[in-house]
This record gives C-alpha cells, sequence and structure tokens, in this order.
C-alpha cells in the first residue's frame, strides 16, 4: 500500500504487514494518542517526508517493526518523542530519530530469552506514569517498565520517569543514568547479569531509586558508580 500527499486529522494510522509506503503526509491525532502506530509485524515500510504535530506522541512503535525513515519532521506535540512497546523476539536495534522513546501508562516492553535489544547512546528512556481511578479505587499510579529475559544493551543510555526494568537476563549500563524526578520512582531489580561502569543512580528529592540484587545475579558488577537517595539490596 502506498500513502502519498496525505492529510490525517484525528486519524490514526495503523501499519501492519510487509510493503508500506507513506510519503509527504501530515499527521495529527490531537492532544491524546499517536496518529501513526507501526505495529510489531511491519516488514519493508518507509516513512518518507511526513510531518507529525498536534499529538500527544509523535508516533508509536512496537518492537521488532523493520521501516525506514527520512526526512521526518515533528512540532507542537505533547511530546516530542517516540511512544515504544512491544516483545523482542530478537536481534533489534532502535532506529536514533533524534527523538527519547517513552513506555507510556501500563505499557511494558520485553525481551525475550535469547533475544537482545540495543538502545542507541545518548537517547533517554522516559517510564510515563499517569493516575488510574477506577470507581471502586482510592486510585493509584501506573505501573510500566522493562522485563529483559535477553540482553538488554543500554550503554550510555538515561533512564527516566517512573517505572521499572526487571534484569532475568542481562543488561549492559555502562555510563547510563538513573533518574527520576521528585514523586517518582525506578525500581531495578537483577536476578540475572548486571554490568554498569560510571553509571550515576541519583533522584531528587522526594525521588527514589531502589535496586534490588536477588541471590542469583553473582555475576551483577557495579565499577565507579554513584548513588544518591537511592536503596540498594544485595541480597546474595
Amino acid at each position: 500500500a502506498t500513502l502519498t500527499n496525505c492529510t490525517f486529522s484525528r486519524a490514526v494510522v495503523r501499519v501492519n504487514g510487509t510493503g508500506a509506503t507513506i510519503q509527504g503526509c501530515s499527521f495529527s491525532t490531537g492532544p491524546t494518542g499517536w496518529p501513526l502506530e507501526l505495529g510489531g509485524s511491519a516488514r519493508n515500510t518507509s516513512v518518507t517526508n511526513c510531518s507529525f504535530s498536534g499529538s500527544q506522541f509523535v508516533f508509536s512503535m512496537a518492537a521488532m517493526a523493520e521501516v525506514s525513515f527520512s526526512g521526518i519532521t515533528h512540532s507542537g506535540n505533547t511530546i516530542e518523542g517516540i511512544r515504544i512497546t512491544g516483545t523482542v523476539t530478537g536481534e533489534w536495534v532502535f532506529p536514533d530519530l533524534g527523538m527519547d522513546y517513552w513506555i507510556y501508562y501500563s505499557d511494558v516492553l520485553t525481551v525475550n530469552q535469547g533475544a537482545t535489544w540495543t538502545i542507541p547512546a545518548g537517547r533517554s528512556v522516559h517510564f510515563k506514569k499517569d493516575w488510574i481511578q477506577p470507581p471502586w479505587s482510592p486510585g493509584y499510579w501506573s505501573s510500566q517498565g522493562i522485563n529483559a529475559n535477553g540482553s538488554l544493551v543500554a550503554d550510555g543510555v538515561p533512564f527516566e520517569g517512573h517505572g521499572y526494568i526487571n534484569v532475568n537476563g542481562a543488561m549492559s549500563a555502562s555510563g547510563s543514568s538513573f533518574q527520576p524526578q521528585s514523586g517518582e520512582n525506578i525500581n531495578l531489580s537483577v536476578t540475572g547479569t548486571l554490568s554498569a561502569i560510571g553509571s550515576s543512580f541519583q533522584a531528587p528529592s522526594g525521588g527514589q531509586i531502589d535496586l534490588t540484587l536477588q541471590p542469583s545475579s553473582t555475576s551483577a558488577t557495579l565499577t565507579n558508580c554513584t548513588f544518591s537517595r537511592a536503596v540498594v539490596r544485595v541480597n546474595g
């Protein structure tokens, strides 16, 4: 399918399958949501010379999507970043489009056993919380995060916001930072392998970092790291 010079206003384009070409289009879906959703089964897909404005996120992209981008412009969005979700089932390197990545509102990005997700150095991963108010409950903050059952390569990557990372496989986070804001918490639980050299685990007043090294994480190594307003539990 080919979409050329189309205008999508308060509309969503969902792409799955092989061979989609999107060129010269403009997207805007309003203050909630994202106007373009690239599914994990998207293959041989291209997005060229398209503009994104007036939405909550620039667009949404699932793990394992194979998409080429060029000439992308964006402005006037609530968050000038990319919502990411889904399951990494093989080797996946997220494209560096000059925007940060957001795991949003109870979303979980999972790296399967034997798979590898590589995040470009210098691009932040934000955990964005939202208040959930069901009629039968006083309300609670959403829980969003990463389950790394395979390999997570995140050297030089800042992690920000309110969320969790469960490392059941392996995580490389040298030169990375973990930096929630006031009222936020980042919970990092390691049952597998963690390698962090020169990393920063620092929260401001009102924020906190919880790092738990479980008994099975005997090969977890932290060297020349800095901790502030953090709780580190070494259980083995």
